[in-house]
């Protein structure tokens, strides 16, 4: 999606057999651009992932409706804005 204030990339990697694959569709290229990448499924291409990553795990709270939004990781790129919708659903910082 590249029509709003910044870029937003999507990738599912939950099916990729092999890093190869993500480079051939300019996944390299995608992850150090301007943009914000969203990525399912990141844990399985964690050693791709840049150092100032910043993760956004959603789980389920107690009650079947509950989502927790747990964010950890840093990213000098993240405007306040952002990092205040993301505190408004009932953020639990995770131990590094």
């Amino acid at each position: 999606y590249e029509s709003g204030r910044i870029p937003v990339y999507h990738f599912d990697v939950y099916r990729v057999h092999d890093e190869d694959e993500l480079f051939e569709i300019g996944f390299d290229e995608y992850i150090h651009g301007r943009g914000v990448c969203l990525i399912e499924w990141a844990d399985l291409i964690e050693d791709l992932l840049p150092e100032d990553t910043l993760y956004i795990r959603l789980k389920y709270g107690q009650d079947e409706e509950e989502r927790i939004c747990v964010v950890s990781g840093c990213c000098d790129l993240v405007d306040n804005e952002l990092m205040r919708s993301i505190t408004e659903c009932s953020v639990q910082e995770e131990a590094e």
